[in-house]
């Protein structure tokens, strides 16, 4: 091997992991701006200490999967690998407010406020929009994690799509705890 070869190795090598940062960020910005839920406020509890969560994500909580913008649809489609152009991945029925909004329900209003930090899970959506198990990848408290757990369990979903055909296929859900 010469070392040419060998330098045009490395340079591709090097280059396809900023390929494929520059492709997430690409459609990062084409999704919008990062969009924001608030959770109910809570009745005082004696203290001046907030209890309401404060939720960030790329995608607006308060639309279904109809009413986003090709941005946002291009964005969902590049958090898959290979999907092809048939196919739709699956999206919450109602958006992802009901998501969060059962979250907050189910959450005691005595629990302390929450360390922020990232919230990555992928819920196994079978062909009938059912979730069959959530698989939590980073989150920053155990509350957090078996309160999106189970709100993702009970969230009806509308079905990925392949060719018109309902198919199982994982939803990826990726947020912010502020």
């Amino acid at each position: 091997m010469t070392d040419l070869t060998r330098r045009r190795m490395c340079a591709a090598a090097l280059a396809l992991p900023l390929a494929a940062s520059l492709r997430v960020a690409r459609a990062a910005e084409t999704a919008g701006p990062p969009y924001t839920f608030r959770g109910r406020s809570y009745a005082p509890t004696g203290s001046r200490v907030a209890r309401r969560m404060t939720w960030t994500g790329p995608l607006p909580f308060d639309r279904t999967y109809a009413e986003l913008t090709p941005g946002e649809i291009a964005y969902m489609r590049d958090q898959y690998d290979k999907i092809d152009a048939d196919e739709e991945p699956p999206f919450p029925v109602d958006g992802l407010r009901v998501i969060f909004d059962a979250f907050d329900l189910a959450i005691d209003p005595s629990t302390p406020r929450f360390d922020p930090g990232p919230v990555v899970l992928v819920a196994k959506v079978d062909d009938k929009g059912a979730v069959d198990s959530v698989a939590v990848y980073k989150s920053p408290h155990a509350f957090v994690t078996s309160g999106l757990t189970q709100a993702l369990l009970k969230t009806p979903f509308k079905p990925a799509r392949k060719a018109g055909t309902p198919v199982a296929m994982p939803f990826l859900l990726k947020v912010d705890l502020q």
